[in-house]
């Protein structure tokens, strides 16, 4: 009769681990994000080299923001690197920590995008006031409301990844700190 409480406790940890592996399957795969990871990758650097070809109508609508922008880029292509699989080292991999700042990075550039935009349509009015060639700036601000809606389509494509996983974490928190033993402390 000695062995029925370890068979109890060991069959109550085994039904706690049942909803705990359900969660653990839906969460998405390396294999999954990998290649979204590669897409925002690109989109990034169409961006960087948008402000780079156009480098002197950006530094003319503001100096500051043209170099600001490089740094943010290099940033966020910096999580995307260590979120990858196929990165060197350690504790790498993809998380929720990793995807959502991977987002915001995407959406705060797609902002930065359509600021660039607004700037260049700005410039255009002035020129055409002026009577000065718009086909420059105009191909511009083209090319940043594409950039802009790239990077919007890569954090988009990354929210149901993170969502997945961000739900499935919150469901074992919840599990397990139901699981805990309530004592009183004395």
């Amino acid at each position: 009769m000695k062995l029925f409480p370890p068979l109890v406790v060991l069959g109550l940890c085994f039904l706690q681990a049942i909803p705990v592996h359900g969660q653990l399957k839906d969460l998405p795969s390396q294999a999954e994000v990998d290649p979204i990871l590669e897409n925002a990758d690109k989109k990034l650097k169409d961006f960087a080299a948008t402000l780079n070809e156009f480098r002197v109508e950006a530094t003319s609508l503001d100096r500051e923001r043209f170099n600001d922008d490089p740094n943010s880029i290099k940033q966020v292509q910096g999580i995307i690197q260590v979120a990858h699989s196929g990165s060197a080292e350690g504790s790498n991999g993809v998380n929720v920590q990793r995807t959502l700042s991977i987002m915001a990075g995407l959406d705060d550039m797609a902002m930065d995008a359509g600021t660039w935009k607004e700037l260049g349509e700005l410039q255009m009015c002035k020129q055409a006031l002026q009577k000065e060639d718009l086909s420059r700036q105009s191909l511009f601000v083209e090319r940043v409301g594409m950039n802009r809606e790239m990077l919007r389509e890569g954090s988009n494509q990354l929210f149901h990844p993170t969502f997945r996983m961000a739900s499935a974490a919150d469901e074992i928190m919840l599990m397990l700190s139901t699981a805990a033993p309530k004592t009183k402390p004395k």
